[in-house]
């Protein structure tokens, strides 16, 4: 059985790696449904400095990963995390709810976007493909 400092673990790397998907995107120009989700994306990243605050979270260039995999990992993460975590102190009781609010939050997420890393991708492709209206309009 795995204890809650490696379940902690795991959920602080798994942070980074969302947090690595989300930087490659978060420089290029979206519609306003994916601007709102990368919005959401850094509201909930922000809350894992509740797990782990003393790490500060290094960034990688890598656009490769998929949102939706790493936020199903990290919802099966802060389950097991919130069966671990049985003490019934006040402090432990306060990070439950903040965990348990975490993990609400992974699920809004994974239910209103359930298909946004294949639009990225396509979006980024058909970007690359075709020029603007704007452009096409003023390049005649």
């Amino acid at each position: 059985m795995r204890t809650i400092k490696e379940v902690t673990s795991e959920l602080v790397q798994s942070s980074r790696r969302l947090a690595t998907w989300s930087k490659a995107y978060e420089e290029k120009k979206w519609d306003d449904q994916t601007q709102a989700f990368l919005f959401d994306i850094r509201d909930y990243l922000a809350m894992f400095v509740l797990l782990d605050d003393r790490a500060p979270i290094v960034l990688e260039q890598s656009s490769d990963l998929d949102s939706r995999k790493l936020l199903q990992e990290q919802a099966a993460l802060l389950r097991e995390w919130l069966m671990l975590s049985q003490e019934d102190d006040g402090e432990v009781r306060r990070m439950k709810a903040s965990v348990a609010g975490i993990l609400e939050f992974n699920q809004m997420l994974q239910k209103e976007h359930p298909t946004l890393n294949e639009s990225l991708l396509v979006e980024q492709t058909a970007k690359n493909a075709t020029k603007s209206f704007w452009q096409r309009l003023f390049t005649r």
